[in-house]
């Protein structure tokens, strides 16, 4: 499972156990940007008040880039964090170790493979992704290798790379987003995108 996570809880806000009977328990929740629409749901809990309704006093706040979100959640200086890939937590909390996994929005991978139109690559044809350069992110850059092989493919042989996204790791910016651009600006040959990034950059499914 690699699908984009709602919510990975690690403890209760520090004081919040001190808390009087009643009283909203506090805590605080991340996320890596205000694009991504997974964390749609948390915005929407938060401003239609479903959170004091169950007696929670809760605050989404940005911190950015992913990385330093999840090493907030492992030090304590977060409670829980919603919308990044199970992978990306992993890497902090190994085998589960101090995190709980709430909820998942997808079981397995749900990047869909897109290559720039003037490539005139067909649907499925692996072969096309020879002698080109793929965007992918750190985690997601395994299963891109894996899907390789599967298909028959050497990366050295085929001159297949698999590079980092320009600008993907700025503070704020989401990986689809700056993958979009990249595409569009021919910095990128295929890359990893959502179908909800697809549709917001393309306006196609």
């Amino acid at each position: 499972m690699d699908g984009p996570t709602i919510a990975c809880s690690r403890r209760p806000s520090a004081g919040a156990a001190d808390a009087d009977v009643g009283d909203a328990m506090q805590m605080r929740i991340a996320v890596a940007d205000f694009v991504t629409n997974t964390c749609f749901p948390l915005f929407a809990a938060e401003e239609l008040g479903f959170f004091k309704a169950e007696g929670l006093d809760a605050q989404v706040e940005l911190i950015t880039p992913a990385t330093k979100a999840i090493s907030a959640l492992r030090e304590g200086a977060t409670d829980a964090y919603a919308g990044g890939s199970v992978h990306a937590v992993l890497k902090s909390f190994p085998c589960w170790k101090g995190v709980k996994l709430i909820a998942a929005l997808s079981q397995g991978i749900p990047w869909l493979l897109v290559v720039r139109a003037d490539l005139r690559a067909e649907r499925g044809d692996m072969n096309a992704l020879k002698g080109l350069r793929i965007g992918g992110d750190h985690g997601p850059d395994a299963a891109l290798k894996q899907l390789l092989i599967a298909s028959g493919l050497d990366a050295e042989r085929d001159k297949v790379q698999i590079v980092p996204v320009p600008g993907a790791g700025e503070p704020g910016v989401s990986f689809g987003v700056a993958a979009a651009k990249a595409l569009e600006a021919g910095q990128i040959d295929p890359s990893g995108l959502m179908p909800w990034q697809l549709r917001s950059q393309y306006g196609a499914a």
